[in-house]
């Protein structure tokens, strides 16, 4: 069984934290993950109001689609 990874969306970080400032503040177990996004959520962090919360997906996204073999073929011909 593999561990399933929470995913946090960060809003309006400074552009001069640096990277392990983020790791800091967000080293937090699988259980104590609400409890954090509820103690960071409008945090503020060098002058600016972050904004934290669980990130959601909604199901099977497509980005990227097939091409149309007839397509492809027409291309080739010009």
């Amino acid at each position: 069984m593999g561990v399933i990874p929470i995913i946090v969306f960060v809003n309006n970080i400074p552009t001069t934290m640096h990277w392990k400032g983020l790791w800091a503040l967000f080293s937090f177990s699988r259980r104590d993950a609400q409890r954090a996004i509820d103690r960071l959520n409008g945090f503020v962090i060098l002058g600016y109001r972050i904004g934290v919360k669980m990130a959601s997906f909604r199901g099977k996204r497509v980005i990227w689609r097939k091409r149309n073999s007839e397509a492809k073929a027409n291309s080739k011909d010009d």
